[in-house]
């Protein structure tokens, strides 16, 4: 199955950065849930959906800039968007960036910065959360970054609707190993929530 046209841009722009990256956020969902005939959506067919999210570790971040030279980038601190200025360096606990370039394909980025400690990605929201970073990043069968869906679906516990499709659908899909991590995570996190149910059934 052909990727979509949302990733086969953002893996273009990205080939040549040199450095870990990833698609995240609900794009890297909709990626997962593609490649398994799950979803024929608007964002699989899309030239420009909303923003595509990307993930890079912090230590990665002035890299970045330096391979999208000529972007414009903002950082968000405080729910308050800021120019992020060349040379300085975005700190924890921020780590929401954008870029914009209008002439570029896509024209506009969302960008998460994930931490690395002694080669272990940590979550932001729980520093016992971690994993080594070489599971972090999974690719496509066309050969695309994606975050692992168990991390993706981590990021989405919170959400306001936890029993939307495309959430029930990715649980569904979890191989074995990712599933029991999620279930593990989620009862260290929130002991009642109601994803834990569905992750001890089989897809």
């Amino acid at each position: 199955m052909p990727a979509p046209i949302f990733a086969l841009e953002v893996n273009a722009l990205m080939a040549g950065f040199g450095r870990p990256w990833c698609i995240a956020g609900p794009w890297a969902l909709e990626l997962f849930l593609h490649d398994r005939g799950e979803r024929n959506g608007p964002a699989a067919t899309a030239a420009r959906p909303a923003p595509v999210t990307l993930a890079i570790f912090r230590i990665d971040q002035q890299a970045l800039r330096d391979y999208l030279y000529g972007w414009h980038f903002q950082y968000l601190a405080a729910g308050v968007a800021r120019d992020w200025t060349e040379q300085s360096w975005i700190e924890q606990p921020l780590y929401e960036l954008s870029a914009h370039q209008p002439r570029a394909d896509p024209p506009r980025l969302c960008i998460e910065l994930f931490d690395l400690e002694a080669e272990h990605w940590v979550y932001r929201r729980h520093q016992r959360i971690r994993r080594h970073r070489d599971s972090v990043i999974l690719r496509t069968p066309q050969g695309i970054p994606v975050l692992a869906p168990e991390i993706t679906l981590l990021d989405a516990h919170d959400t306001p609707a936890p029993h939307a499709p495309e959430l029930e659908a990715a649980l569904g899909l979890l191989p074995p190993p990712a599933r029991r991590w999620l279930h593990t995570t989620l009862r260290m996190l929130q002991p009642e929530h109601p994803w834990l149910t569905r992750l001890q059934r089989p897809g």
